[in-house]
């Protein structure tokens, strides 16, 4: 009797505190009520939300003869997601070599003239993983190009208008485009604004002569022309203050510029320019 109460006197020593509380992982329910706990005691632990358990480690303690609870391992590590891919045509907005842990997310876009499909932005899981695949780009395309009155346009045999194809058109005989000659495919999938028009390019008025078995008709129209545009660091190789529909003028740079834009633009009936006027930037040939 002296010896089981001498052994249970011995037991009641060889009792561990609460196990410690881990910043990475939680104690099981089940284990949270004791107070204390005796030699050769396991408990187990519960990885916390963001962490993921170490395949390679127990998520465990066990109490020890020296009353204290065996060395503590990291067997839950953050959760941590693969760097994310690049997709063609569009990037996202993570760093090269950053560390992408759980909640954290990423955003994808997509190059001018491409939209996006799927999610644009994904997120890194308390697993590891992305929470959704990976979007992509695809080519804007516009519709059909507007159809003018007496007139038509031309695409180069195009079957699809991606964007930045341009259209040009033209009128029938007879008329005079007003507006811009071409028109391009924006990058929203809309064509650039606004649609040229062909107007007649005569006016007509019918004059009856009081006594003549015929009449006739009287054709007039004006004609304005366009003002010649100036050029900083460079000039028209022929200036003239007023130019006539149809007619050109050439620009060339002074010395050490480079022209940016078209070196002949033709006068429109409208007297509007068919392209604007182009620039001089300074640069090496």
């Amino acid at each position: 009797m002296k010896l089981l109460l001498s052994f249970l006197s011995c037991a009641y020593y060889f009792l561990c505190a609460p196990p410690p509380s881990l910043q990475f992982a939680e104690l099981l329910n089940e284990y949270k009520e004791n107070n204390s706990f005796p030699v050769g005691s396991v408990v187990k632990y519960m990885c916390r939300p963001g962490y993921a358990k170490h395949p390679g480690l127990k998520a465990s303690l066990m109490c020890i003869r020296n009353q204290e609870w065996s060395g503590v391992q990291e067997f839950c590590k953050i959760s941590q997601c693969p760097l994310p891919l690049d997709i063609p045509n569009g990037n996202h907005n993570g760093f090269p070599g950053e560390v992408f842990t759980s909640q954290k997310s990423v955003t994808y876009s997509c190059d001018p003239g491409y939209s996006l499909v799927g999610k644009a932005s994904i997120s890194c899981t308390a697993s590891g993983e992305w929470s959704s695949p990976l979007p992509r780009c695809e080519k804007i395309h516009c519709p059909s190009p507007p159809k003018v009155q007496h007139g038509k346009y031309r695409a180069l045999g195009l079957e699809q208008y991606t964007s930045g194809k341009i259209v040009k058109y033209s009128c029938d005989p007879g008329y005079v485009l007003i507006g811009r000659a071409t028109i391009y495919c924006t990058a929203s999938g809309v064509w650039s604004l606004p649609v040229p028009r062909c107007e007649c390019k005569y006016s007509a008025t019918l004059d009856f002569h009081l006594g003549f078995s015929t009449s006739y008709f009287i054709f007039s129209f004006a004609v304005t022309g366009c003002v010649s545009p100036k050029i900083q660091n460079g000039r028209i190789t022929r200036s003239k203050g007023q130019v006539k529909p149809t007619e050109t003028i050439t620009f060339e740079c002074d010395p050490g510029y480079i022209l940016k834009g078209n070196h002949t633009i033709q006068c429109q009936f409208d007297s509007t320019w068919d392209s604007p006027t182009p620039i001089c930037v300074r640069g090496r040939y």
